[in-house]
């Protein structure tokens, strides 16, 4: 392949990049609109009966509590349903369907997400949230929750919005990860490998809800969960290429049989074949270097 035909492809994954950037940015922007729009309509018709802004460090709340005519509603509840392809998490539920297991829903907010504001699941009412990441700090969450119940011609519920740290988004991204990368002795290892598997384990079942919720929802097979469990794969493959040696037989062998079972469990193909690669690459007869 030639250079200028590298030139090309780079440019346009640099292009597709951007372009997803834009529309996420675009997104949050049309959805602050509306969210402003509506309780402006609100407030200016008086019809809410209960105001809360709340601003911390880091983030805010604002909660409307209202009484008004359903056709109030339509426009930003279509918004919210437009914009849902941009969230990472949605629930939509309508008035007289049932919502499974689900029985409540909790919104975490305030400094360090100390605060928990919880909407029952009740049959009778409709709901609509939508979880949108900041695209300019992915670690910041944007959640919007209407939920509301018809009595006559009028709507009565609460609409919310919270802006703070994602408590889903691993704030161990950088801090579990980076464990002791020079274990000394056996226990040292088992137990980075332990820590190591047990964020796998969480990240790889929230990979797994992920994409069985984006090939349901949206038709798309993937998830930004994938590469933080590629790089928690990496960082056990690199501690077993690395440090195996100061494991005896017994505990070699048990790593291996782990790995097996990681590599079997795997909801993405790349990640369960670094786990058999690091399994293969194991001997059982490896000197200190």
């Amino acid at each position: 392949m030639n250079k200028n035909i590298l030139k090309k492809v780079a440019l346009s994954c640099c292009l597709a990049l951007v372009s997803t950037h834009v529309m996420a940015q675009k997104s949050v922007d049309q959805m602050s609109e509306a969210f402003n729009n509506f309780t402006t309509k609100l407030l200016k018709n008086k019809q809410v009966t209960l105001v809360v802004n709340d601003q911390y460090e880091g983030g805010y709340i604002h909660k409307y509590q209202f009484d008004a005519p359903i056709s109030v509603l339509q426009k930003f509840d279509d918004t919210m349903l437009e914009c849902s392809s941009a969230s990472f998490q949605s629930f939509v539920k309508t008035a007289g369907t049932e919502s499974g297991s689900k029985k409540e829903i909790r919104l975490a907010y305030d400094v360090g997400n100390k605060s928990t504001y919880v909407f029952p699941v009740e049959v009778d009412n409709n709901y609509n949230m939508q979880l949108m990441r900041d695209p300019k700090d992915e670690s910041m969450r944007y959640a919007y929750m209407l939920t509301w119940a018809k009595r006559g011609d009028r709507a009565v519920g609460h609409v919310v919005k919270i802006y703070g740290k994602d408590p889903q988004a691993p704030s161990t991204n950088k801090k579990d990860t980076e464990l002791n990368e020079k274990p000394k002795t056996a226990l040292e290892f088992m137990q980075a490998f332990g820590t190591l598997r047990s964020i796998y384990l969480k990240q790889n079942d929230e990979l797994r809800r992920d994409l069985e919720w984006n090939g349901k929802t949206w038709g798309r097979k993937q998830s930004d969960k994938l590469p933080l469990v590629t790089a928690v794969a990496n960082k056990i493959s690199s501690l077993c290429a690395n440090y195996i040696h100061l494991l005896s037989n017994p505990d070699k062998l048990l790593v291996q049989r782990t790995l097996r079972d990681m590599q079997s469990s795997a909801n993405d193909k790349y990640v369960g074949n670094i786990f058999a690669t690091a399994a293969d690459n194991m001997s059982f007869k490896r000197k200190k270097p």
